[in-house]
């Protein structure tokens, strides 16, 4: 039996992460921290532990078929499930998705942020590339 009044964990707790990048997120948090608190949190490194409560999909976006010269927007979430505030930046340097949205978020406990990934081509063919994420300054992640 715990001691005192916790419960002992369930695995019916967990709550499943499946991003769908056709939904988009209207939300954007603040792009500087406010308080102490929050440039606190988002200038430490993160342990891998901490790593592993913050969840970031979906890592494979297919765009599909589009048009040339049209513009087609996906999402790409990160949920920060930390008691701590998190900052998250994308970066990319290729022109077909420069319209993508790079700002860094101040994600606080709890919440979930989306990033909105905008394709658009002038030439015929597929397109294959990386986009690079930051946790924190710290940790960099490709999708």
């Amino acid at each position: 039996m715990p001691i005192d009044n916790y419960e002992p964990y369930k695995q019916d707790d967990v709550r499943t992460f499946e991003p769908d990048p056709n939904i988009p997120i209207k939300k954007k948090f603040a792009t500087e921290p406010k308080n102490h608190s929050e440039i606190r949190d988002v200038t430490t490194s993160l342990s891998g532990l901490q790593l592993q409560k913050i969840f970031a999909g979906p890592i494979h976006i297919d765009f599909g078929n589009m048009y040339v010269n049209s513009e087609m927007v996906k999402t790409f979430r990160v949920r920060n499930d930390l008691r701590t505030a998190i900052s998250v930046r994308l970066q990319t340097d290729r022109s077909e998705i420069k319209k993508t949205y790079q700002k860094t978020q101040i994600i606080p406990s709890g919440s979930t942020a989306g990033f909105e990934i905008i394709l658009s081509s002038r030439n015929l063919g597929p397109i294959r590339s990386n986009i690079k994420y930051f946790i924190n300054e710290k940790h960099s992640f490709e999708l």
